[in-house]
């Protein structure tokens, strides 16, 4: 996935992390349950609160 511009997600493989680092407007994570990634990490006022994606819902996890 390195270096392209677009990602097409009928053809291209889905991630298996989503990181977000001190974004004003997180993306709600059911964004990321819909696209079924299974780790989300938003670090944010020095805090990395790690969240997992289990039978279709992303909770958080007390590790990765």
């Amino acid at each position: 996935m390195w270096g392209k511009k677009r990602i097409d997600l009928t053809i291209d493989p889905l991630p298996d992390l989503a990181i977000e680092i001190d974004i004003p407007s997180h993306m709600h994570p059911s964004i990321y349950a819909a696209l079924a990634v299974p780790e989300l990490w938003q670090f944010e006022a020095g805090k990395l609160p790690i969240n997992v994606l289990q039978n279709g819902s992303v909770v958080k996890s007390s590790s990765s």
